[in-house]
């Protein structure tokens, strides 16, 4: 059977049902209803499969005194959806707002040719069930809880559209949580240790000075230490930042974000062309005449080595794409209820409840906006600190007299590995057109 909906402001519930109903009538509509006898050897000879399936489960865990009774269909079922405004839940046993909250969303296949309308999810074996408390007692059984389920739903959910702001899933009542995830992000173009440094860093890095003639200062360990008020420091160019981390996970009540950590590997950082002007721990004198207390440094060189931690915290409503192939549910209940067949973490609440059982595909997330790194300077100046400290530079007799006479010495800092993690927060990123909706339309329509 194919049942196509396309209408707003339709409950998802009176959908399922239907799709159940209209299932008894396109089978019972083309059999006679008159009772046959047969004969027990007629009987015997007999085989089939029912379309109804009937089942009681027994609870556990929170629901140990709750009896499951199921009622569903032996089939499947093709359906393409659009409903404009799906709420749940509003100002119920929760207060006010809504348990679940989403604009503009579509249930179809997870591909298609030509346009997306052409295209069905299927439901396989879709049910209902009852949760009946205190089943075994006259006086005190009671229905606590009414769950819409399939066995396995394979198609396309999409919410609102890929835009600036926030939109489709604004709040979310339920149990879904995604494969790993993974995407590229890019940092912004920036300055170290320069007068763009919004944080003022300070960089320091101990000297090897070797000069000829040196009566003082000339000591391993003599601390040159920046003045970003003067240097011009060293452009960082915008990197590609590759990154992977576990799935999310949204599994609470009334929800409008998730957080996940990820990681990556910074490319090279190259060092050429910086400039920082430092001055001595201990002003280096030489002859006993010439003495050096400020020295402007041109670097050269690379760092590799670093790696990068974010901790993503972003709002459900730049989510706007989720490939499921899962079984599903949207339940109701009074109290805390463990579904059958539910993952252990999943545990109902009070309210309406949307249950992804298997995780969810979200696809590549690549930010749209580049990513500040300049908090991770601190962090990327003490790295270079530990660095410099267990490999001083050293500055001999010709960095020295390039300083005296001209004002300023080349440095080659070379090859640098320098293994140390950055960790960033970031929040509520614009997702890249991965995440843009194909409307589910015929012809120009946003949405229908």
């Amino acid at each position: 059977m194919k049942i196509i909906k396309k209408s707003a402001d339709v409950s998802i519930v009176l959908f399922i049902l239907r799709c159940f109903f209209i299932g008894l009538g396109v089978f019972f509509s083309g059999h006679s209803l008159a009772m046959v006898e047969l004969a027990d050897e007629k009987l015997s000879e007999i085989t089939g499969q029912a379309l109804l399936q009937m089942g009681k489960t027994d609870g556990t865990g929170v629901s140990s005194d709750v009896t499951f009774y199921k009622a569903g269909l032996d089939a499947e079922v093709e359906l393409n959806l659009n409903i404009e405004k799906l709420q749940l839940g509003c100002g119920g046993v929760n207060g006010p707002g809504c348990d679940i909250d989403i604009d503009n969303l579509s249930l179809t296949g997870q591909s298609w040719v030509g346009d997306r309308p052409s295209s069905s999810a299927i439901l396989t074996r879709p049910f209902f069930e009852f949760a009946v408390k205190n089943d075994n007692s006259k006086t005190l059984r009671e229905v606590t809880g009414v769950r819409l389920s399939a066995e396995n739903a394979l198609g396309l959910l999409t919410a609102g559209q890929n835009t600036a702001q926030p939109n489709g899933i604004n709040v979310l009542s339920g149990f879904m949580e995604t494969t790993n995830i993974s995407g590229t992000a890019y940092t912004q173009a920036t300055n170290i240790a320069g007068t763009s440094d919004p944080n003022n860093t300070v960089l320091q890095f101990d000297t090897d000075p070797n000069i000829i003639l040196c009566t003082s200062g000339c000591y391993s360990g003599n601390t040159a230490t920046s003045d970003p008020s003067t240097s011009a420091g060293i452009d960082i160019p915008s990197l590609e930042v590759p990154f992977t981390g576990p799935g999310a996970l949204v599994n609470g009540t009334r929800l409008n974000s998730t957080s996940v950590t990820a990681t990556g590997a910074v490319p090279t950082v190259s060092l050429d062309g910086g400039q920082i002007d430092v001055t001595l721990e201990d002003t280096i004198s030489v002859a006993f005449f010439i003495s050096v207390s400020e020295a402007t440094v041109n670097t050269e060189g690379s760092v590799t080595g670093l790696n990068a931690e974010i901790d993503f915290t972003q709002n459900l409503g730049y989510i706007h794409k989720i490939n499921v192939d899962s079984p599903f549910s949207l339940s109701f209940q009074k109290e805390e209820t463990s579904w059958p067949g539910s993952d252990s973490r999943d545990i109902a609440q009070a309210g309406w409840w949307m249950s992804f059982a298997d995780p969810v595909e979200l696809g590549e997330l690549n930010p749209v906006q580049q990513i500040d790194i300049s908090p991770t300077f601190d962090q990327m100046s003490a790295a270079f600190k530990d660095y410099f400290e267990a490999n001083p530079i050293e500055i001999g007799t010709q960095a020295g007299l390039q300083q005296l006479f001209s004002g300023e010495m080349d440095v080659d800092v070379g090859d640098l590995f320098i293994p140390s993690t950055l960790s960033m927060s970031v929040s509520d990123l614009q997702l890249g057109p991965e995440q843009n909706v194909v409307p589910n339309c015929y012809g120009s329509a946003t949405f229908c």
